[in-house]
């Protein structure tokens, strides 16, 4: 009889902590998403500091790539496309197919002149997104010049 009451007790605690594991994690999930409609927000509002704030905060959790990609849009603004290069490529280093990321990129490489690498990097995003007329704009766009 003990033994089912202590098996019973340690059922309850696992179920405790497994339900506070869960609640935690959409607490979590609520947090990140939060903090990366504060930073768009920020970044919309050419709150560049602000925005390069809560980008610094996001790379920290799972949305990294969009934290990097803002962290690349905001040098982009300044003009430092070196910067912005850096920081695209750190956030496709953590989601290969974020499609924000690989048209900045191309955005940057043609900046600074690497005009064969913002076409490779637009062919990359028309392979992922086919049907994107964005993606098939900048790429028809940039191979016109």
């Amino acid at each position: 009889m003990i033994y089912i009451k202590i098996i019973i007790t340690i059922i309850i605690i696992i179920t405790a902590l497994w339900g506070m594991d869960i609640l935690f994690r959409k607490l979590y999930a609520f947090y990140c998403k939060h903090l990366l409609e504060k930073t768009y927000s920020a970044l919309e509002a050419k709150n560049l500091k602000d925005a390069m704030k809560y980008a610094k905060r996001i790379i920290k959790t799972p949305l990294k790539a969009q934290g990097y990609e803002v962290l690349a849009e905001i040098s982009q603004i300044k003009g430092d496309h070196m910067s912005a290069i850096d920081y695209f490529t750190s956030s496709l280093k953590h989601d290969s197919t974020f499609k924000l990321s690989l048209l900045g990129l191309s955005e940057s490489y043609k900046e600074v002149g690497r005009l064969n690498d913002a076409i490779k990097m637009l062919d990359k995003a028309a392979e992922l997104y086919p049907y994107d007329v964005m993606v098939l704009h900048c790429r028809n766009e940039l191979k016109q010049e």
